[in-house]
């Protein structure tokens, strides 16, 4: 049998991380400020398109979750439409239900992304 190891949360995946991140956007759709460790930068690339760009390199996203925070009516849903983390690049779109749109309030995004460096399947 062979050994299997756990070190995070019970998880299978070898040299697992988890990437936080906190993107303030700004009513103007524009990033704010960001903070998150592990993440190189943070720009608004298009309509309703954030590309977070990693510090280091990765071999796979195993998963992510974000959400919202903001003060007053925020309809935007946030979804990774592109992520590429071997090559240090995630894309995040905010939607608004019916298309990709900028925010028209200020808002939070906290971002969450599992990795992993390890080229083991």
């Amino acid at each position: 049998m062979s050994k299997m190891y756990y070190p995070l949360y019970g998880c299978i995946e070898q040299k697992v991380a988890i990437v936080p991140l906190k993107i303030s956007i700004a009513s103007d759709a524009s990033v704010s400020s960001f903070v998150g460790k592990g993440v190189e930068s943070v720009t608004k690339s298009a309509t309703g398109e954030y590309t977070v760009v990693l510090k280091d390199f990765y071999n796979k996203l195993l998963s992510a979750q974000l959400s919202v925070l903001g003060t007053g009516i925020v309809v935007v849903n946030p979804q990774i439409k592109s992520e590429d983390v071997a090559a240090k690049s995630v894309v995040i779109l905010t939607h608004n239900g019916t298309a990709v749109a900028d925010t028209e309030v200020a808002l939070e995004l906290q971002v969450s992304l599992v990795v992993t460096k390890s080229s083991v399947a």
